[in-house]
């Protein structure tokens, strides 16, 4: 799969993230969020790709509503209004 691909697929704060990842663990963690791998029902954003089996993943405040914010919440809501 191109890295263009990969790229399109996720959003800024994975790409954000990726880049942290890069920088401090070079060559040890893979974006895999384009749901080419899954745990049961569940797609991780990051692998390791060193064969340690751990796997993180970005919960942002668009999905996952945001407690320190409120994006997604009714308070959330209410701030905007």
């Amino acid at each position: 799969m191109s890295k263009k691909f990969l790229q399109d697929w996720q959003n800024k704060l994975e790409k954000k993230f990726e880049k942290i990842l890069d920088a401090n663990f070079p060559g040890k963690f893979e974006y895999i969020g384009n749901k080419n791998f899954a745990i049961g029902k569940y797609c991780p954003d990051f692998i390791s790709s060193d064969g340690k089996n751990k796997i993180i993943e970005v919960l942002g405040c668009y999905w996952h509503s945001c407690s320190i914010c409120g994006f997604g919440t009714k308070a959330g809501q209410n701030k905007e209004s």
